[in-house]
């Protein structure tokens, strides 16, 4: 969530308590104690950078900026065309206003 906006997911590993790289599918594991998840994610997100470069999307008519967290791109930022607005994750949006995340 960036300014109340869900930008993007990024998919967690409990085992390594770390994320994955964009590309990889979320590993299921067993029982997850959620307390632990959440602190750790909290110290991943002080971490991520935004890379320097951008790659423009033409179907979707927006700008793409990877964020990376060590040496493994996590997320991706969509930005408008012109460069003035972030592009929400829609489907995202729609499952944190559902569930309250």
């Amino acid at each position: 969530m960036y300014l109340n906006v869900a930008v993007d997911r990024f998919h967690y590993d409990p085992k390594t308590e770390s994320p994955l790289s964009q590309g990889l599918p979320g590993v299921g594991c067993g029982e997850i104690d959620p307390v632990k998840v959440k602190d750790r994610a909290g110290e991943i997100l002080k971490e991520p950078r935004v890379l320097e470069a951008a790659e423009f999307r033409k179907p979707e008519n927006c700008w793409v900026v990877p964020v990376a967290w060590r040496s493994f791109i996590v997320i991706h930022v969509r930005v408008s065309a012109d460069g003035k607005e972030l592009i929400p994750d829609y489907r995202l949006m729609e499952e944190v206003m559902r569930h309250g995340v």
